[in-house]
């Protein structure tokens, strides 16, 4: 029965009682696993409130958990002014990266309509820098054509931010968006973060082979923790520099797309623990649902867009914080009961996600005290809030990348495989008495007695034998490996 079953899977079925035997006509598909919508908009129904209350209006109620991720990473974003501590005692500021994934025509394009509305403040801070960009790109066309346009001062080239970038960005725009992307916040120059949305997956994956995407899956992994980057080309363009990656952004696909951008030779990358990655429940043989638009849940998204980005300065978080240390260690000693390493690997990074996530819903609540006092309170519900983040991003990664984790780091045990090494020194070394003469080695290695003086000497050499006189040695340590 288990001849072709991955051992992660193997000893799951006999942790729950199921051992080797010849399976029952009875038995489902060991690869067969329900995605449990249900059991997660259960525990959200009674927890949703603005922001997110509105992100899942129109959205239905098996993806409500989608809506929330899509919508987080946006308001993560737009809350690029804000930090808090973490408990390593670092600050930490809101980097979420997020993928909706499902069948074509499943009902993904509800990120699409939250960015519409969400991220119009961002996208309407930009458009004054995008017109003066165009308009110089003009008069410099007209300088290449026109002698009397020529003669006029030279053009000074707009120096201002544009944060929200389209997925062909090439790297040297990606670098001098970055750099530019910086504000004066609490009397301290603070990095912005820039931000990509895309409805195809296989946008960016079809221009990792060339284009503007090379070198651009680095950065993705430097985000996250915002480690730096750089260039430092001869290139009179490029801007020579090494910066602090501040990027996030909010990805639709199809299982194909996603398939070949995670594969068996990048999986240990890192990026697979660094997404907050979603499902869409199937929509097999089912007519698209009717809508109509809603103008004031929409005029709402835009609302709090806007005042997002009105919010500066530190977050006040501790129980939170504590609150996500606790569930991370929790996770720990049920990976090591369970001798899960896919579970062990995937809970340092899914804390992260279950705090930037519940951060729109505490700063939502108390927007106007937060902006007049600095102050937050953490309720008993944000903790449950958080867990649930928690779970769900644990619970996806698992579900796309969990067994292929596994099978990778199966295969890297067998092709790597410690050669056994000739034990010849190190038995006799164990079978010589505490205190030993020449003559001993000699008649335990059978050498001549030059060869054995020699041998002595290595050991000496190494540290393993001090020498007590000539031809007489006593042992450091007991036994040695080589």
């Amino acid at each position: 029965m288990y001849k072709d079953i991955p051992k992660r899977m193997q000893g799951v079925l006999e942790s729950v009682g199921i051992h080797n035997s010849q399976p029952t006509t009875t038995q489902r598909p060991v690869a067969t696993v329900d995605v449990p919508y249900d059991q997660f908009a259960e525990r959200l129904e009674p927890l949703l409130s603005a922001p997110y209350a509105e992100a899942c209006r129109g959205v239905s109620r098996a993806n409500w958990l989608g809506a929330v991720f899509a919508s987080g990473a946006m308001y993560c974003t737009l809350l690029t002014r804000c930090w808090y501590k973490h408990y390593d005692g670092g600050i930490q500021r809101l980097n979420p990266q997020v993928l909706i994934i499902g069948h074509p025509a499943s009902g993904k394009s509800f990120a699409k309509q939250l960015d519409d509305q969400i991220m119009c403040s961002m996208r309407a801070q930009d458009e004054e820098v995008r017109l003066a960009e165009t308009r110089y790109k003009q008069e410099q066309k007209k300088r290449g054509t026109s002698s009397k346009a020529q003669k006029q001062d030279a053009l000074v080239e707009p120096e201002g931010m544009i944060r929200y970038l389209p997925t062909k960005t090439s790297n040297n725009i990606f670098f001098r968006r970055l750099k530019r992307a910086k504000e004066i916040v609490n009397g301290e120059q603070l990095p912005l973060h820039l931000y990509m949305f895309d409805s195809e997956l296989d946008s960016s994956i079809s221009a990792q082979s060339g284009g503007a995407w090379i070198g651009k899956h680095d950065l993705e992994l430097k985000a996250f923790h915002n480690e730096l980057s750089g260039v430092d080309y001869a290139n009179g363009d490029s801007i020579n520099d090494i910066l602090p990656v501040y990027w996030n952004s909010v990805t639709t696909g199809t299982n194909v797309s996603l398939h070949k951008k995670f594969t068996l030779r990048n999986i240990n990358d890192g990026l697979c623990s660094r997404v907050a990655i979603f499902l869409m429940e199937r929509a097999n043989f089912k007519m698209v649902r009717k809508n109509v638009v809603d103008w004031k849940t929409n005029e709402e998204l835009k609302q709090w867009g806007f005042k997002m980005e009105q919010l500066h300065g530190e977050l006040p978080l501790e129980r939170l914080v504590d609150h996500v240390y606790n569930l991370c260690e929790l996770s720990a000693q049920e990976a090591e009961a369970a001798g899960d390493l896919v579970l062990d690997y995937l809970r340092k990074r899914a804390v992260f996600y279950a705090t930037w996530f519940t951060i729109p819903r505490i700063v939502a609540r108390q927007y106007n005290e937060f902006k007049k006092t600095g102050k937050l309170e953490v309720t008993d519900d944000d903790l449950k809030f958080s867990t649930l983040m928690y779970d769900a991003v644990i619970w996806f990664q698992d579900y796309f990348f969990g067994q292929m984790l596994q099978d990778s780091w199966d295969n890297a045990e067998r092709e790597y495989v410690p050669r056994r090494k000739n034990s010849k020194n190190a038995d006799a070394y164990s079978s010589l008495p505490e205190t030993f003469t020449t003559k001993d080695v000699q008649q335990v290695l059978d050498l001549e007695m030059e060869a054995a003086s020699k041998q002595c000497q290595r050991w000496v050499t190494h540290g393993f034998v001090e020498r007590v006189k000539k031809g007489k040695y006593k042992k450091i340590i007991s036994e040695i490996i080589f």
